[in-house]
């Protein structure tokens, strides 16, 4: 699943195909969904509104995949959601 959301002026793509997540639930301007096994790209912007506990995990862990988390965005101006099935 690839999820496109437009917070105020940035553009970002979640791209999802790799791991296990729910789908959205949106309602107004926030979108919510679990996560299972997503590659962890944090931006500068992002780590800075991170918990300290979250950090330090990161850190001492060296962790860089989300093992299983609810992700919440707020803020949305804009979204798109596409579903597919690679068949081999």
């Amino acid at each position: 699943m690839k999820i496109k959301i437009k917070l105020e002026s940035l553009e970002n793509i979640l791209n999802l195909s790799d791991s296990f997540c729910t789908i959205p639930i949106i309602m107004d301007k926030s979108m919510m969904f679990g996560a299972y096994g997503v590659g962890l790209n944090i931006s500068e912007y992002i780590w800075y509104q991170l918990p300290e506990e979250c950090k330090n995990k990161i850190y001492n862990y060296k962790e860089h995949t989300i093992k299983a988390m609810i992700v919440t965005l707020t803020n949305i101006s804009a979204y798109s959601v596409s579903l597919s099935k690679n068949g081999k």
